[in-house]
């Protein structure tokens, strides 16, 4: 069910049912009715609250995963058992595969699990490109000035990656 959906059934069932427990006018509001009324209203922020809480949670989890297969290219029709050339591999020194290693620490994640990683602010400011670091890799986490988001060590070593020594 859509969160909107959820809550406009929520908003019509609360209107609805005091609609239903409605009693004759007085001359002025009771004590009792002041009381319904801000229960009411606190039980419907309180629970529009705890959906907003999830859906913040259900889009900071979406991370995207790189493909694992790759490419296979195609044969020549005219000679089938042809071994196909390598791909051109481009220029090697287009970006440096080495991390710095005063960037590497641990951290922490949103669900309290200990992360090692190389955190983007720090790799921006050493001059590393962080375009080029696989989208795979990326963790969001809780640092001191808040949220974040780190590159994981044992992921960027799997693709290519390696720690410099200084």
């Amino acid at each position: 069910m859509q969160p909107r959906h959820f809550i406009t059934t929520v908003l019509a069932a609360a209107i609805a049912i005091t609609g239903l427990t409605a009693a004759k006018a007085h001359a002025g509001p009771d004590a009792d009715d002041i009381a319904k009324v801000l229960f009411g209203t606190a039980a419907i922020v309180i629970i529009g609250k705890a959906l907003e809480d999830e859906n913040k949670k259900k889009k900071r989890r979406q991370v995207y995963d790189a493909p694992t297969r790759r490419y296979e290219p195609a044969r020549d029709p005219y000679n089938p058992y042809a071994t196909p050339r390598p791909a051109p591999r481009g220029n090697p020194h287009r970006f440096n595969r080495e991390l710095p290693l005063a960037c590497k620490r641990d951290y922490w994640t949103t669900s309290g699990e200990p992360v090692r990683g190389f955190g983007v602010r720090c790799l921006s400011r050493s001059g590393f490109p962080t375009a080029h670091l696989p989208r795979s890799c990326e963790r969001e986490v809780e640092t001191r000035r808040g949220y974040g988001t780190i590159y994981k060590a044992g992921c960027l070593r799997r693709s290519g990656y390696r720690v410099s020594r200084r």
